[in-house]
């Protein structure tokens, strides 16, 4: 996975850790919210290596999916806070 791609997701997932750690559900929604920017942005550039020829499209496919589910499932989840 490229180095830029593995920093936002771990930007998005210690947002993910800084909400379930927080009382205030005004944060939590808000770090929520932001997780899932950050993944549907790593999915955004994903798509953009690929064009560049850095990455397999098959490998890019999958990548997005997956970051694209997950940015999905976090949008859920911060409705339901």
């Amino acid at each position: 996975m490229p180095p830029a791609i593995a920093k936002v997701i771990a930007q998005a997932q210690s947002r993910i850790a800084s909400a379930g750690a927080t009382h205030h559900k005004g944060r939590a929604k808000k770090m929520l919210g932001q997780a899932s920017h950050e993944l549907k942005r790593a999915a955004k550039k994903a798509a953009r290596l690929a064009k560049k020829r850095h990455l397999a499209p098959a490998c890019v496919a999958a990548l997005k999916q997956n970051l694209l589910e997950a940015s999905t499932l976090i949008a859920k989840l911060e409705k339901t806070r």
